[in-house]
């Protein structure tokens, strides 16, 4: 499991506040996170001005992505 935020701090409070989550490898670009980790799912949480280009970068991958309606 991994997590992506252009902002580190953003990522530390969201790990530090989900325990069960403090396993998880912290990313600043999710590029850099889908090279790494190879997931099978992605779940695109950002802002909605960035949500385009992270989702076509999942589609590009051939991976599945869940993604928040604008």
């Amino acid at each position: 499991m991994a997590v992506a935020d252009a902002d580190h701090n953003a990522v530390r409070r969201f790990l530090s506040a989900k325990a069960r989550l403090a396993q998880a490898k912290p990313y600043t670009d999710y590029r850099k996170m889908l090279d790494a980790e190879k997931p099978d799912m992605v779940a695109v949480c950002n802002n909605n001005g960035d949500r385009a280009a992270a989702i076509l970068e999942c589609a590009q991958r051939k991976l599945n992505v869940m993604a928040e309606k604008p």
